[in-house]
């Protein structure tokens, strides 16, 4: 009798973590393999651009820190040719493949390969020790006072209909346990990009100097916005400054591409200061504000133009630092939170940005010396092109 508690017992733990592992390893794929493929679309249409120029640099910013997602092993771009581009490091066990052409109109410049993880059952299994080491106790305990029952009330004891099945009640919880959280809300970032003009010189000077230092700003963050899968919204044509759209923040990889935006945008500005103080032509320092809101909402004011312009010179301030998504949050150094008094919403928190990661620094610096580069002529770069 006791044999066969033991190897009752011994089934049903077995049935147990079976059942729970196909559940979860169902669950896990079905939800890599659809944020597989939304993360590819988005890399596939922000990488065309620099494949269709040849911009390794830009390609290799793009994945930067991407190897570190949960959930991703491995990213490689290959041209038309099949000839490999770029490609991060392999991250854990390989799984499935999503597999995204790279597409400029019918242009076909080459393919994305997204692998993800294999999920693994040994890790499954070390994250849910506790609940399991708890089930086959219980079920352990129960065949063993099922197996002490006396035998003469299994002969005496009348045969019981079998129990109908239980009917759930209307609005009960039937949900598994398994299924996967409900979707984030959707984020969107805009970046505000405003002169720092504290003795109001663009009032005092000619519509011909303002439009000139407008001309090259404005062509410098549209060169951003490619970069950075970002969208021009506001051109800048005054003090309040130009507007960029960022979408699909809730994910870590976009709400990171807009801070490096934020960081390159204000070292693009201080590199064409520069060339054009050598040329002896009127320049003003620049200075960022970063609003980070849900996708959609309408706030009663421009809070990133208001950010900007509490923000100290070459400085972003950004609202909302502690809802970024934890992996953005991890990769920068923040200064000390400061309490803002808006008239048209309140107070509103903002957090200044101290500095990205070094990895991110030294890529943002490439990629400011490859569109201002401060050696040439000014003749040469975007500084100069008005």
């Amino acid at each position: 009798m006791a044999r066969r508690v033991w190897l009752f017992w011994l089934l049903s733990v077995v049935m147990t973590v079976a059942v729970g592992w196909l559940a979860h390893r169902s669950d896990v794929t079905r939800e890599q393999r659809q944020l597989g493929q939304e993360l590819a679309a988005q890399l596939a249409a922000s990488s065309a651009p620099w494949i269709l120029n040849q911009d390794m640099t830009s390609l290799n910013l793009l994945l930067t820190g991407l190897d570190s997602r949960p959930g991703l092993a491995q990213i490689e771009i290959d041209d038309a040719n099949g000839r490999r581009l770029v490609m991060t490091t392999l991250n854990g066990l390989p799984g499935q493949q999503v597999i995204r052409p790279i597409l400029i109109g019918q242009q076909h410049l080459g393919e994305l390969r997204l692998t993800l993880h294999e999920p693994q059952l040994l890790v499954w299994l070390s994250n849910h020790a506790a609940p399991l080491a708890l089930i086959a106790a219980l079920q352990l305990l129960c065949f063993v006072l099922a197996g002490r029952q006396p035998r003469e009330s299994a002969r005496t004891r009348p045969v019981e209909a079998a129990a109908a099945p239980a009917i759930p009640a209307p609005g009960s919880d039937t949900s598994s346990p398994f299924q996967p959280a409900p979707p984030v809300q959707p984020h969107e970032a805009l970046l505000c990009i405003q002169p720092d003009d504290p003795r109001h010189l663009l009032e005092r000077v000619s519509h011909h100097l303002q439009a000139d230092i407008f001309d090259v700003m404005n062509l410098l963050l549209e060169r951003v916005a490619r970069l950075c899968g970002g969208t021009l919204v506001r051109a800048m044509s005054g003090p309040e400054g130009a507007l960029l759209r960022f979408e699909g923040c809730e994910q870590g990889e976009r709400a990171w591409q807009a801070l490096c935006a934020a960081s390159l945008s204000l070292q693009l500005a201080d590199r064409a200061g520069q060339v054009r103080s050598r040329e002896g032509l009127l320049w003003l320092p620049m200075k960022a504000g970063l609003h980070w809101r849900p996708q959609g909402r309408q706030d009663g004011a421009d809070i990133a133009g208001l950010l900007a312009w509490a923000a100290p010179t070459q400085q972003l301030l950004v609202s909302g630092a502690p809802a970024l998504p934890e992996s953005t949050r991890r990769r920068a150094r923040w200064g000390r939170q400061v309490t803002l008094d808006i008239a048209e919403i309140g107070q509103l928190q903002a957090t200044p940005l101290e500095q990205l990661g070094m990895e991110a620094e030294a890529a943002i610096r490439i990629q400011a010396e490859r569109l201002v580069p401060l050696e040439e002529r000014a003749e040469s770069h975007p500084a100069a092109l008005v």
